[in-house]
């Protein structure tokens, strides 16, 4: 018995020891590829809010003058790995509308602090879009991840959402991954296992090589080289891939399904997205039926960006067949 014994605890103590490096070691690893300052200012129209103490980044594009009623301002949240970089054909189509546009980088991202807000992200967009323009009306777009944010805004104030596009992104998760996603999200809380998975994206995700090929796969076509940089500049900010694990594990999206269902949405989808295929689209019109569906032929997982024109006249269409009162503002809200 004694040599069992001796043999179980010299079996403990070495799987102890295999912990201890295992959980020191990769702080011991340096990030090397997100080294880049957090600028103050990386676009003319850059302007900055903060939501649950957290300095966010925008981008705001001026509405043009039209004749008649102003339309809704717009608010557009990226999907993962995105910035305000994915709206930079969308938001001045429809600045030239009339409609004054927000892009906003959710924290982690883009140009925003690389720290999560300690909020529901529905209620932290809305911090954003008052401390913009206070008790304003907004029609809503988000892509992707950013179509569970956008959900979880119109959930909480429905009765100041006058649109809501859903952009190759389910408003409503993807159930069947449901239980993989509460694991990963359990893993990366570990803070271990998270800085192991923030060296290993440092070390292989954040180089052009790499990310041409993650974009040419969500463009379904090769990426040009001012497009992947434009999506790599801001990933190489210091403290990137940690902040987007620590968003990864705790990020919340609380949905409200019965309320979103009245309002007014489009599902807009790329027809041969492999990333969220249009099939999660059907699931969330067969729950929502009200929502109208447009795909795009020949579009992957970024039909703004590899498919302007012909994003922009299936979005222009919709808003044009809404009723008035859906597009445009009430008397007395904030300004242009």
């Amino acid at each position: 018995m004694a040599p069992m014994v001796r043999w179980s605890k010299r079996i403990a103590v070495a799987i102890l020891a295999v912990l201890l490096v295992a959980a020191i070691a990769p702080y011991l690893v340096p990030l090397r590829n997100s080294v880049e300052p957090l600028p103050e200012r990386p676009f003319e129209n850059s302007l900055h809010a903060e939501a649950g103490g957290v300095r966010v980044h925008a981008q705001a594009w001026p509405a043009a003058e039209v004749d008649g009623p102003v339309p809704c301002a717009f608010a557009l949240i990226h999907g993962f790995a995105g910035s305000t970089y994915s709206w930079r054909e969308l938001a001045p189509r429809l600045a030239a509308r009339g409609h004054a546009v927000l892009a906003i980088d959710l924290p982690g991202f883009g140009y925003s602090e690389r720290r999560n807000w300690p909020l529901d992200d529905g209620e932290g967009v809305w911090q954003v879009l008052d401390a913009v323009r206070p008790g304003a009306r907004w029609c809503l777009i988000g892509h992707s991840m950013g179509a569970r944010v956008a959900a979880a805004a119109a959930s909480r104030h429905p009765e100041r959402i006058d649109a809501v596009v859903y952009l190759g992104g389910g408003p409503l998760g993807r159930g069947e991954s449901g239980a993989r996603q509460q694991l990963v999200g359990a893993l990366l809380r570990l803070p271990p296992v998270q800085r192991w998975a923030a060296v290993y994206a440092d070390r292989t995700q954040f180089n052009a090589g790499r990310f041409a090929t993650l974009l040419g796969s969500a463009y379904g076509r090769t990426p040009m080289v001012a497009e992947v940089e434009g999506y790599l500049a801001p990933l190489l900010v210091e403290g990137t891939a940690p902040a987007i694990l620590a968003r990864m594990a705790t990020a919340r999206a609380s949905v409200d399904e019965a309320t979103i269902a009245g309002l007014p949405t489009l599902l807009l989808w790329g027809a041969v997205d492999t990333w969220v295929p249009p099939r999660v689209a059907e699931r969330t019109r067969e729950r929502m039926p009200g929502f109208q569906l447009i795909e795009i032929a020949g579009a992957g997982h970024n039909p703004m960006e590899t498919h302007p024109a012909e994003t922009w006249r299936s979005l222009e269409g919709w808003l044009g067949i809404l009723p008035k009162p859906v597009i445009e503002w009430a008397s007395g809200q904030a300004p242009r």
